[in-house]
């Protein structure tokens, strides 16, 4: 509660308010998770992650090797297994 509130207020007030801040906004953010679908990727994460591999695409394309394995693939690979595994557990 800083400096200033202490001064108006007697010290166990500001430590009994502060705490009971502290209360309503961890119970908040409780209730808004419990609220979000839990195996759904918010549609902004997916965008920046295709901009990223295109951009990694375009990149990787200049200075590609057939024989090595590129980032992209391996990210897709990853991805792969979490919605293979996602899909598991909602089974």
């Amino acid at each position: 509660m800083g400096l200033v509130l202490p001064q108006f207020l007697p010290r166990q007030y500001t430590h009994i308010l502060g705490g009971a801040l502290f209360l309503y906004f961890g119970v908040k953010l409780i209730m808004e998770s419990r609220a979000m679908e839990s195996h759904k990727v918010s549609e902004e994460l997916e965008e920046v992650e295709e901009e990223l591999l295109q951009t990694k695409k375009q990149d990787g394309e200049a200075t590609k090797d057939d024989d090595e394995e590129t980032p992209d693939s391996s990210i897709q690979k990853s991805q792969q297994q979490q919605q293979q595994q996602q899909q598991q557990t909602s089974s």
